[in-house]
């Protein structure tokens, strides 16, 4: 069967239906464009990998965006603005296999208003079950790890471990007072 390059100077494209191009293990490229010179989201056959690009223009603004969007109306804290899942959906051992080993998403942190729009970021990894929540940072720039709700700029519940055994690290903690401070001296073993 022969292929033609079809070319439409209409301003919409309308498809009620499966719409393929190209079939398993025999792709084509396919480019979208922007409005902005060379602006354009592109599935490249070749690298079998989606590229965002932004237009050439050297000003802000100009690099590539990919939007994960809510349609709600009313959003409330909890709620996710958008989110991306990691999987294997077709790995032939089943069950824990094929669910989602990792995932990052935007959920919202209040009540959304005119004036409001806290918003965390949670990274979620997953051990024999579906992805849960390992780390998040907050709206205020708090990171917690092993904590949904993060009391200072990192936020650690757990062991927490600087270098190996046998290759450690000096490690210094400041007081209030200039010049005062505790430190862990890895070249003298001592504190």
């Amino acid at each position: 069967i022969a292929t033609t390059a079809v070319t439409i100077h209409t301003p919409a494209i309308s498809a009620n239906g499966t719409v393929t191009i190209g079939a398993s293990a025999d792709g084509y490229d396919v480019t979208f464009y922007g409005a902005a010179a060379g602006a354009l989201m592109q599935w490249d056959e070749s690298a079998d990998s989606l590229l965002v690009r932004g237009a050439t223009a050297d000003a802000a603004g100009s690099s590539g965006t990919l939007v994960l969007q809510t349609a709600q109306v009313s959003v409330e804290d909890g709620d996710i603005l958008g989110r991306i899942d990691f999987n294997a959906p077709l790995e032939t051992q089943g069950s824990d296999a094929i669910l989602a080993g990792a995932a990052i998403w935007a959920e919202a942190d209040a009540t959304f208003t005119a004036s409001v729009n806290n918003t965390e970021l949670v990274f979620a990894t997953a051990t024999t079950t579906v992805a849960a929540e390992k780390m998040r940072l907050d709206s205020g720039g708090q990171l917690g790890i092993n904590t949904a709700t993060p009391a200072s700029l990192l936020d650690v519940r757990g062991t927490v471990q600087v270098g190996v055994d046998g290759t450690g690290h000096d490690v210094k903690f400041f007081g209030d007072t200039a010049s005062r401070y505790m430190l862990w001296d890895q070249d003298q073993d001592a504190l």
